[in-house]
């Protein structure tokens, strides 16, 4: 690809911008020296995508500069864009050639955009959202387009020609996704602040709480309790300060203490796998006095160590929903930067979002019509249709020329077509790189790279058979056909349902696995009834 230099610039700086984010959550406290320190770090990344550049003409370069000074502006402010722009314009001058007044200018031109963004939005506490850092590269880009002009003129036409396209496409994306690691940043960043404080909060409201509760390290030393606990069962820490001692005071009777600490750890071992609260359980506890009292307790692991609620069943629910919330808001968190993802794979195409809301309500029916054939549990099955918004997240790989022909591809350019599952699991693994332990991703890059896969073996890009393919991209293949087929494309007009439900009927142990072509065939109005409701 003629642009590859300088994709695969764009792509150094926006891996880059994590190493901004990383640093950005250990110096936000501390603005004016985050603002220098992340000054040299744009600097140092812009200089550094200077040393690989497009080279249009002699002396005359592109690289990712623009992008990196305009965001880093735009969130960090001034110090930041002033080192950052000085560190680019002293090296570019010292490149020469005709293209350094240019190269000047667009950084101060960056800089400028991102630090006028940043007062129109105070970014620095409302960052911007994917619409907007869209609207922002575009401008940025637009404008350096227009600084081409001051090129000597011998240059102007023939840079314009191969630029302009680039420019105002891959520039403008390419500041979505750097920014929305940047912006993500400054939000989480943020909740991360705001839940630090509620907990602190919390830790010293526990001791005004009419609820007993205890706090226990992994290693068994309690290092808790409060008021409500003490006056409740007369202990305090100085009688029990492990967990071993507190067995013995609170169950004295051998046969019972054996019972409950029976139970306590099926509880405590089926809690810690789930990762939520022990099943609140019915005890007898001997106070310090002697006197014996019943109490309903309830343990949640965090982080490492053991919070135990007694009898305030209250209590115990209004942290099991504070928990749960900060847990939905991470999921729907994610769920948008996945639909933006998918979104952003599909601009290059012809089809719009409704496709990929179609495919994902496809993918959907044939799961849930599965019924207890099905593998997968409901969490499960809800992570594989949302994972099938990103099934052609590999497209974005693929040249437009090819991406959006019009007529027959060529073998070659079929072939680089075939290699798209592969450019998606690459990029999803990438991603998920930060993100080890989610299963969210790793349906995604399942699906991405076997949805062509077919079931006699014919499919690509690993030519697998039968049940060796993944059930989600079987299942992923029937939904993909169909939308496709009934869809307008470059080269072809849409199917009707009939001539598409007929297609995939004849694709049976051929292109589709059998049963799953028998279950479409039973809910094949329902995939009529969805492809109407969100058509085009």
């Amino acid at each position: 690809m003629i642009y590859a230099d300088l994709i695969l610039n764009l792509a150094l700086l926006i891996a880059l911008t994590t190493l901004s984010a990383f640093i950005d959550s250990r110096l936000s406290k501390y603005k004016t020296v985050n603002g220098i320190v992340q000054g040299f770090v744009f600097g140092s990344s812009t200089v550094l995508a200077m040393m690989t550049p497009l080279r249009v003409a002699e002396g005359v370069i592109f690289d990712g500069r623009s992008l990196m000074l305009s965001l880093g502006a735009l969130f960090f402010g001034g110090w930041t864009g002033g080192i950052s722009a000085a560190m680019a314009i002293g090296y570019r001058v010292m490149l020469g050639g005709p293209g350094a007044l240019t190269g000047s200018l667009v950084s101060l031109m960056a800089i400028t955009v991102g630090i006028v963004f940043r007062l129109q939005g105070k970014n620095s506490e409302n960052p911007p959202n994917t619409l907007t850092l869209a609207f922002f590269g575009l401008i940025v880009h637009a404008l350096m387009l227009l600084l081409m002009l001051t090129l000597p003129k011998t240059f102007i036409i023939d840079t314009i020609r191969v630029m302009a396209v680039p420019i105002l496409i891959l520039y403008p994306v390419a500041t979505v996704l750097a920014g929305k690691i940047l912006s993500d940043q400054v939000t989480l960043r943020a909740r991360l602040e705001a839940i630090a404080a509620r907990e602190c909060e919390f830790s010293e409201s526990l001791e005004f709480l009419p609820a007993p509760i205890g706090i226990a390290r992994t290693d068994g030393k309690l290092t808790f309790l409060n008021h409500a606990f003490t006056a409740t069962y007369g202990y305090e820490l100085e009688d029990i300060p492990t967990m071993n001692e507190w067995v013995v005071k609170a169950y004295p009777d051998a046969d019972y203490r054996n019972r409950m600490q029976k139970n306590w750890e099926q509880d405590v071992e089926a809690a810690s796998q789930r990762g939520g609260p022990t099943h609140a359980r019915l005890y007898e506890i001997t106070c310090k006095d002697g006197s014996v009292k019943k109490a309903q307790i309830s343990m949640r692991p965090i982080r490492n160590t053991f919070l135990t609620v007694f009898e305030d069943t209250t209590a115990r629910l209004n942290l099991e929903h504070a928990l749960r919330k900060k847990v939905m808001d991470l999921t729907a968190t994610q769920e948008a930067t996945i639909i933006s993802m998918a979104i952003l794979s599909e601009y290059r195409d012809t089809d719009t979002g409704s496709h990929i809301q179609r495919t994902k309500l496809y993918v959907k029916l044939l799961l849930e019509s599965l019924g207890d054939e099905c593998p997968y549990d409901q969490d499960t099955k809800e992570l594989i249709w949302l994972s099938a918004t990103l099934h052609d997240i590999g497209k974005v790989a693929i040249p437009d020329s090819i991406l959006l022909k019009p007529g027959k591809l060529t073998d070659a350019e079929f072939n680089l077509m075939k290699q798209h599952p592969l450019f998606g699991r690459f990029a999803i693994l990438r991603t998920q790189e930060s993100l080890p332990e989610n299963s969210f991703l790793n349906f995604a890059a399942e699906i991405a790279e076997y949805h062509h896969e077919k079931w006699d073996g014919s499919g690509y890009p690993h030519g697998l058979k039968g049940s060796s393919i993944p059930l989600s991209a079987r299942v992923m293949a029937i939904a993909d056909v169909y939308d496709a087929c009934i869809s307008q494309r470059p080269y072809k007009k849409p199917l009707s349902h009939e001539e598409t439900v007929d297609i995939i009927r004849r694709g049976s142990a051929s292109h589709f696995d059998p049963e799953l072509v028998t279950l479409f065939l039973s809910k094949e109005a329902e995939f009529n009834k969805i492809a109407t409701q969100y058509k085009e």
